[in-house]
């Protein structure tokens, strides 16, 4: 059958006789995450989430940690009882190709407060979801991903009932609609992801930095992002978007205003979200991908490295030290930062005035 492939015929049966139905698994879409193809393959057959992933070798309780990557004897098992490649499986996880730049293979990707990876849920296109019949794509989940490249538009992080979309604590319908109960005495809110609107994108100037994401990030400029996004989520200013898209600015605007209150929380707590309103996550962020990009990615690193430092923000005490001063892995953006006189925390904070 074109676009499936059969189970090994010679695997002994599994204990729930329902999951023997699973003799041709419908294909993973390319990018696809392994959330999304396993609630594929439940909807497929009439199955539960969690009588699929039992089938398939997965432990629902584990969905989060296996969409950060698949350890041997699950991914062993895989591969018998599916017919899928390891490189096949491994690709619907952050552990292999952008998502394992993006995350520098780490299990706790963070950022200043952001995770870099979203295991629990997903941002989504909603006319990329209506598109596929519910096919949730992996890079959604990356910090780095903030708009649709084919739909021009900006990725939705929750339903208009202000939870969360696609958690891996719930069942397969949550691939097409808003499976999460609003309360223990409301019924889930069963809003179609499809539905949901979306802010269009009409910034040039970050659909270009997504464009270089998507085709140019490499293992050297993958550190250098991560490092600038640090940076610009700790001393970023509006004054570096001004011609964003206005709820971008917007966005970026009120967190600029909050960060020193959750900076200072942060350092308390280590553990704290930093951006903690999902309904503004993605626009924030699309801030932040576009500044820390245009350093990157410029031409002349130093010209773009003393702009951002005279738009910055002067509250250049809360970047920690291990960021003034990174590993080897992004020496050409410390150069760049020194060349304006950039040496230590010490020395910034002598020379920045207020604007």
């Amino acid at each position: 059958m074109a676009g499936s492939f059969a189970v090994a015929q010679t695997l002994a049966p599994p204990p729930d006789p329902r999951p023997t139905q699973l003799a041709l698994l419908p294909r993973p879409l390319p990018g696809e995450s392994l959330l999304s193809w396993v609630d594929h393959v439940a909807s497929t057959f009439g199955l539960s989430r969690t009588d699929t992933a039992q089938h398939l070798g997965l432990h629902t309780a584990s969905m989060a940690k296996h969409l950060l990557r698949i350890n041997e004897p699950d991914l062993d098992h895989l591969r018998a009882r599916t017919g899928l490649t390891s490189e096949e499986l491994s690709a619907m996880t952050a552990d292999s190709g952008l998502a394992k730049r993006a995350t520098g293979g780490r299990r706790v990707p963070f950022y200043a407060g952001v995770q870099r990876f979203m295991d629990r849920n997903s941002p989504a296109c909603p006319q990329c979801v209506g598109e596929t019949e519910g096919r949730w794509q992996l890079d959604w989940r990356l910090a780095i991903s903030v708009f649709c490249h084919r739909h021009r538009c900006y990725l939705v992080s929750q339903c208009e009932c202000r939870h969360r979309l696609h958690p891996s604590d719930r069942g397969s319908a949550s691939r097409l609609v808003c499976a999460t109960q609003r309360s223990q005495r409301l019924r889930p809110c069963r809003r179609l992801v499809a539905d949901l609107p979306a802010i269009a994108l009409n910034d040039e100037h970050l659909a270009a930095v997504g464009q270089l994401i998507d085709q140019r990030l490499t293992d050297i400029e993958a550190p250098e992002l991560n490092w600038a996004m640090h940076l610009v989520l700790r001393v970023g200013s509006e004054r570096q978007i001004e011609d964003a898209d206005p709820d971008v600015y917007a966005a970026f605007s009120q967190f600029c205003r909050r960060r020193d209150a959750l900076l200072a929380r942060l350092r308390g707590q280590p553990g704290m979200v930093l951006i903690n309103e999902p309904a503004q996550e993605r626009l924030i962020l699309a801030a932040v991908v576009r500044i820390a990009g245009a350093l990157v990615f410029a031409d002349d690193l130093n010209e773009q490295a003393q702009r951002f430092c005279e738009l910055a923000t002067p509250r250049w005490d809360t970047v920690r030290s291990d960021i003034l001063h990174p590993r080897v892995s992004c020496a050409r953006l410390v150069r760049a930062f020194n060349t304006y006189g950039m040496p230590g925390k010490s020395k910034w904070n002598k020379t920045r005035t207020n604007p």
